[in-house]
């Protein structure tokens, strides 16, 4: 059985909560903020969607790089500690 230590396990339980389209969805968000606070309201939905283009190779780039990270990190929580494991996993069997 996989444990929260495999990165196989981590990678599909990201990928059932739809970390990516989260994750991308918040960093888009800040990046246009910093860019052009408030810049869908006053800019048409064409220069909109251009600074939105603008800013997606980025924002691609700091979502993989920040799954990778929460990936990493959350495996080496359940790494450290062994209760938080067996809870998350004990949990995880008792739902229906």
């Amino acid at each position: 059985m996989p444990t929260l230590t495999d990165p196989g396990l981590l990678g599909a339980r990201l990928q059932s909560v739809h970390a990516r389209g989260r994750v991308a969805d918040v960093l888009l968000g800040v990046a246009l903020d910093v860019l052009e606070p408030f810049a869908s309201d006053y800019l048409s939905a064409d220069e909109y969607a251009r600074l939105c283009g603008l800013v997606q190779p980025s924002v691609a780039a700091a979502t993989q790089a920040a799954l990778a990270m929460i990936a990493r990190e959350l495996a080496l929580i359940a790494e450290a500690d062994s209760d938080v494991t067996r809870r998350l996993q004990r949990a995880h069997h008792e739902r229906p």
